[in-house]
């Protein structure tokens, strides 16, 4: 009897594994990592003359992000409008805001999201919501 418990569980964790194996990961439009920000087009559309803002003072640009490509840039790299660089041992990131054109000339504007805790976060639930 015990053998069959033992082997039950054994498939059961066979089966789950293969289904988790056969899930696509979930991609972020945005990820923070370290010293490192990275941005995935998610979109089927090129994105021309891409603009990456940390906090509304410092930015990066680039010529241009493909359908599904990562971009991936070192937060030293964000410069402010007088060449000094985003320190992130010293500051907090608040806000990522990503601006650039499609090919037919649509913009594209997207900010990261950041998850509050505590009674921050729950007001943030409450207002999603509320919005219809």
């Amino acid at each position: 009897m015990r053998l069959s418990h033992a082997a039950a569980a054994a498939i059961t964790t066979i089966c789950l594994s293969l289904i988790a194996c056969g899930r696509k990961p979930e991609i972020e439009p945005f990820r923070l990592e370290g010293k490192r920000l990275t941005v995935n087009n998610l979109s089927k559309d090129t994105w021309n003359d891409v603009r990456i803002q940390i906090n509304r003072q410092y930015l990066v640009q680039a010529k241009e992000l493909l359908p599904g490509q990562r971009f991936d840039v070192s937060l030293d790299a964000f410069l402010d409008v007088y060449g000094n660089h985003f320190y992130y041992q010293r500051q907090q990131i608040k806000d990522v805001h990503l601006t650039a054109k499609t090919k037919d000339g649509k913009d594209v504007d997207t900010h990261m999201e950041f998850r509050r805790e505590g009674l921050d976060g729950l007001a943030d639930a409450m207002k999603k919501k509320e919005t219809p």
